[in-house]
């Protein structure tokens, strides 16, 4: 190489490294850890947002997210119900070898009735009729819509005595299809699946239909059936409250605090983000309660979070859907070490006034998974090079090889010799779907 050309190529890489505007092109990892501030724990479902994008990731069972920041510095929101939200900000010289590692910890913001000083509640209250009233315009003008969907799905179980180490259970992807109708609601049906191990869903852990809290006005999620807030007389079930605002993509987003008036099954505490002058959702995100049949769980915690994206100017549908969760079985004289979940479902093509076949709605059940859908992982190849596996999903699934799901659910100690697991008497943790 002569050296007049060895000297250009030295000064242009020395440049790189020292421009600012060359550097931040280089991206940066986001490694953090959500846990509650004063009691250490994780909190599951925890979403971190790029300020001033819509990139946006949620903590899984153990409170860790990551996010690839295409540029720094950058300032990344983490919320969760029931916490004030945290602010990280990550700037080129934190990084060591590209990856910033935080702990973000979230002070608790329990909401108590009676005890709640509500300001702005006429702006709150106005914001979300405006809200109420675009849905009332736009339902009969969509009249239906359809949505491809991809979900990824992780079950694991705490070990004997507890601990932060979580044995894997399940993995799970699905290919379904979503729809919605004006005088029918949502439904889902389930085109091809895979489980490792196979076998049947286990009950409350399984995937969960996707929700859609601004066309629906009740969905029902882990067995408790919810009014939605956005259903014309939603203000007799809630109080609202002003919340943070953002601005993304030239939009002002709006946050409003949803605080029931009646706790109990068929509301709940959370929080909607909405599109300013546009006045649809662009997020929503709240906590179950437990489910009205408790005769085979003791306790279910679980978060959601549906994010909306446009599918027109003005017409915005889901486009992604978080559930991450904690649950006990229990039942026949015994406790099953507590169960974490996760699932996380991608949802694209949108097609406005595509209904699909009437005798999906002749079901009771939102969320229809038919027997002999098994498809190997060619069928989701496409999906997983759009969307690959984060490295807590591939040792999952790698771990679950080769294994079936009685040596996984096996339980040393008091249970070693329990004949209801596995008997005659099944311990009543699997829901039906294949034979």
């Amino acid at each position: 190489m002569p050296l007049r050309l060895a000297l250009t190529l030295a000064l242009i890489a020395g440049l790189a490294a020292f421009h600012p505007r060359v550097a931040s092109a280089q991206a940066v990892r986001l490694v953090a850890t959500v846990v509650d501030a004063r009691t250490g724990a994780a909190v599951a479902g925890a979403n971190a947002t790029v300020e001033g994008t819509r990139q946006g990731v949620a903590a899984d069972s153990a409170g860790r997210f990551t996010l690839t920041l295409a540029a720094v510095p950058a300032t990344v929101s983490v919320r969760a119900v029931g916490y004030r939200a945290a602010v990280v900000r990550v700037r080129r010289g934190d990084a060591s070898g590209g990856v910033v590692v935080r702990t973000v910890r979230l002070e608790p913001a329990p909401v108590e009735l009676g005890q709640v000083e509500v300001t702005g509640e006429t702006a709150a209250e106005r914001l979300l009729r405006r809200v109420i009233e675009r849905k009332a315009a736009l339902a009969p003008r969509v009249g239906s819509y359809a949505l491809e969907a991809y979900t990824r799905h992780v079950v694991q179980r705490e070990g004997l005595g507890g601990g932060s180490t979580l044995r894997p259970v399940r993995f799970a992807e699905v290919l379904s299809r979503v729809y919605w109708r004006a005088d029918g609601g949502s439904r889902e049906e389930a085109v091809a699946r895979r489980r490792v191990p196979d076998g049947r869903p286990l009950r409350f852990a399984d995937v969960a239909p996707v929700p859609d809290l601004f066309f629906a006005d009740a969905v029902t999620l882990d067995g408790v059936r919810f009014r939605s807030p956005i259903r014309p007389d939603a203000l007799d079930d809630y109080t609202v409250q002003l919340g943070d605002t953002t601005r993304a993509d030239g939009l002002r987003l709006i946050d409003l605090a949803l605080i029931p008036l009646r706790p109990g099954a068929g509301v709940f505490a959370g929080r909607l983000r909405v599109a300013d002058s546009l006045f649809v959702l662009a997020e929503a995100e709240f906590r179950a309660s437990d489910p009205e049949d408790r005769s085979q769980v003791d306790r279910l915690d679980a978060t959601y979070t549906v994010t909306y994206a446009p599918a027109t100017a003005d017409v915005w549908l889901p486009s992604r859907f978080v559930r991450a969760g904690r649950v006990v079985f229990g039942g026949a004289g015994a406790t099953l070490t507590p169960f974490h979940f996760r699932q996380e479902t991608t949802l694209a093509a949108p097609e406005l006034g595509r209904p699909a076949a009437p005798a999906l709605w002749m079901r009771d059940d939102a969320y229809h998974s038919p027997p002999g859908l098994y498809g190997g992982p060619e069928a989701f190849a496409r999906h997983r090079a759009e969307r690959p596996l984060t490295d807590d999903e591939r040792a999952v699934e790698d771990a679950l090889r080769g294994r079936s799901l009685r040596s996984v659910l096996w339980q040393k100690g008091a249970l070693a010799n329990a004949p209801f697991l596995f008997g005659a008497f099944r311990f009543p943790i699997e829901a039906d779907d294949d034979p």
